[in-house]
């Protein structure tokens, strides 16, 4: 399993998507916006939209790029203000 997820998707994309820190199916699978939050949220949001978004139209990405423990208002300040 990737200790990291790193941004996806062309950094010339018109649309930027920013998260806060991956899920754990993003770090299982090391890819961001691809867990539930993505299949049960954003997904259904992009097919409604017209017209339709598609993934590869984003910049995909998080302020953090590992999942903190135990949640992310644990993360210290200066490690966030390090992150954007």
């Amino acid at each position: 399993m990737p200790d990291r997820v790193e941004p996806e998707g062309s950094l010339h994309a018109p649309i930027i998507l920013i998260g806060e820190a991956p899920g754990k199916t993003e770090m299982e699978l090391g890819r961001p916006f691809v867990g539930p939050t993505y299949r049960d949220k954003l997904l259904p949001w992009w097919n409604d939209c017209v017209p339709r978004l598609e993934r590869s139209m984003f910049r995909i990405l998080n302020v953090l790029d590992y999942q903190p423990h135990p949640r992310i208002d644990a993360v210290p300040e200066h490690e966030m203000r390090a992150a954007i």
